[in-house]
């Protein structure tokens, strides 16, 4: 009913096990006429965008900057900032799904050395940012009796990078973290498509072709892993994402 029977053309050379495991991988994707119909409402829907308006800049009212802003507003917002993450409302998301194949890497881009002295891999330089924040937090903490709380990391995932970025991290005594404030989570797949948004495509004669569902699926991978949850055991009222 969805037009996808070019997918089991191999159908009659596969053995049951093979058989089995692709049924079980389409049993687990989304409806596929409703799908395919979402995807080429997109494409039209963006098409006519392109042709009918242009892209502006945000308004000057819609955001702010430190690079041009005062003293003052910016010291405002760094004692704002010190007193949320002091009282554990604070939490960051850290998108790492990536594979570092453009940088000549099959594993996962955090373990990637960007040649600096320190030689210090991407994960490690962000869990040592975490750190040192903590750090200034403390510091500025008048009230030395006050309990400072950590800040949660969470590390989004791709299911082709989930294990190795673990063990990475419990290597290494995961760079000075906590490791119960180090929460990992997998981002979702999706089918790939045709060009055109109409057919789906094998990657084998028993496999479609599923990929990470990119940077928007982080909210899905939020709800499908309830993390929402864990905000709310922990008290964090803000994320920062990068």
């Amino acid at each position: 009913r969805a037009g996808q029977e070019h997918i089991f053309q191999y159908w009659e050379e596969l053995t049951q096990i093979e058989k089995s495991d692709f049924l079980s991988q389409l049993s687990n994707l989304p409806d596929p006429i409703a799908y395919i119909n979402r995807v080429q409402e997109a494409i039209k829907y963006s098409a006519e965008i392109s042709k009918s308006r242009s892209i502006e800049p945000l308004p000057n009212t819609s955001y702010d900057s430190t690079l041009d802003s005062d003293f003052e507003t910016l010291q405002k917002w760094q004692n704002t900032g010190y007193d949320l993450i002091k009282n554990g409302k604070v939490g960051v998301i850290l998108m790492a799904g990536g594979q570092g194949t453009r940088l000549g890497s099959s594993n996962p881009k955090g373990f990637y050395d960007v040649d600096l002295p320190s030689h210090k891999s991407l994960f490690q330089l962000q869990c040592e940012r975490i750190l040192k924040l903590q750090d200034l937090v403390s510091s500025h903490n008048k009230n030395e009796n006050d309990k400072i709380n950590s800040i949660p990391l969470y590390i989004m995932t791709s299911d082709p990078t989930r294990i190795a970025t673990e063990n990475y991290f419990k290597e290494n005594k995961f760079f000075g973290l906590n490791s119960k404030d180090v929460i990992f989570f997998s981002q979702g797949t999706l089918p790939a498509l045709s060009l055109n948004g109409d057919k789906f495509l094998l990657e084998s004669k028993n496999k479609l072709v599923e990929s990470p569902d990119g940077n928007g699926g982080l909210y899905r991978a939020i709800l499908n892993n309830n993390l929402i949850e864990d905000f709310d055991k922990r008290g964090i009222k803000h994320i920062h994402m990068y």
